[in-house]
């Protein structure tokens, strides 16, 4: 839901957005997307009104990226690092907001899919590359009532790829990760 008012704290609930929706590691990644997009504004009548954008493009990120250090810190346990450049298929990515006729109710959805190749090495000397595939989806809830603000978002990672293991290191698995925050904020302005 803040990803648009992210850099202005004073928009919502929170100054600090839960690192489990709003990762600053991937943040510089997930935004540097080349591709096509579309966007606009669907008047809905007495139903609201709704906003939507759709992205379909290629995330590239660097060996100094953010998501290569999120990445390294997710493999320290297996003794492992990425070894150059990860991989990405066309990533498609799509977001709606829905300002239904209730003053301050604000609803969103919003959806990725990833699909790459990661190289890895291992401190043994052994260098892979394992795939994987990723939808993460989300929804948001946030209500304005006089200088009350209520939000909510649920937010939800399912996976299918080769994971790390001590047992087996290039082992098939799926995996899911869910995640929810609620906050509330009564805004004062004092000038």
């Amino acid at each position: 839901m803040y990803n648009d008012t992210r850099d202005c704290d004073m928009l919502r609930t929170n100054i600090v957005l839960p690192q489990s929706h709003y990762d600053e590691y991937t943040r510089d990644t997930v935004i540097a997307v080349n591709g096509v997009g579309i966007y606009g504004n669907v008047p809905l009548g007495n139903a609201g009104i709704v906003t939507y954008l759709a992205i379909a493009g290629i995330m590239n990120p660097d060996a100094e990226s953010g998501f290569h250090k999120w990445g390294n810190n997710h493999l320290l346990l297996a003794n492992a690092e990425i070894a150059g450049t990860v991989d990405f298929d066309t990533t498609p990515f799509g977001s709606m907001q829905w300002y239904p006729p209730i003053p301050g109710l604000i609803i969103s959805g919003h959806v990725v899919g990833t699909r790459n190749k990661t190289p890895l090495r291992f401190a043994s000397g052994l260098e892979t590359r394992l795939p994987g595939y990723g939808l993460l989806w989300s929804t948001g809830l946030e209500y304005t009532w006089n200088n009350l603000v209520v939000a909510m978002e649920g937010h939800n990672v399912n996976g299918t790829g080769s994971v790390l293991r001590v047992d087996n290191p290039a082992s098939k698995t799926d995996w899911t990760v869910t995640t929810w925050y609620y906050g509330a904020a009564k805004m004062s302005f004092n000038f």
